[in-house]
C-alpha cells in the first residue's frame, strides 16, 4: 500500500489554529485513493484522526517525540 500526502503551508508563523495533513491512501488493482486520515499540526500538539471520524488521538510533541523513538524498526 503506498501513500500520497498532500498538504498546503500557510504564509505565516504557525499560531493555535496550526495546519492539517490529508494523508491519502492509493488503492491497488485500480481502485484509485481514498483518504487514510488527517493530521493536525500545531506548535504545541499534534494530533492524528482516521478518515471517517473526528476522533482524534492528540499529544503534545514531546510525547509524540518518546512514541516516535519506541517505535524503532
Amino acid at each position: 500500500m503506498a501513500h500520497e500526502v498532500k498538504f498546503s503551508v500557510p504564509v505565516r508563523v504557525l499560531g493555535k489554529s496550526g495546519l492539517v495533513v490529508r494523508v491519502w491512501r492509493t488503492g491497488t488493482r485500480g481502485k484509485g485513493r481514498r483518504l487514510y486520515g488527517r493530521l493536525k499540526i500545531s506548535q504545541g500538539r499534534i494530533a492524528w484522526a482516521k478518515a471517517g471520524t473526528e476522533d482524534w488521538h492528540e499529544g503534545t510533541w514531546q510525547s509524540f517525540a518518546g512514541m516516535m523513538r519506541r517505535k524503532k524498526r
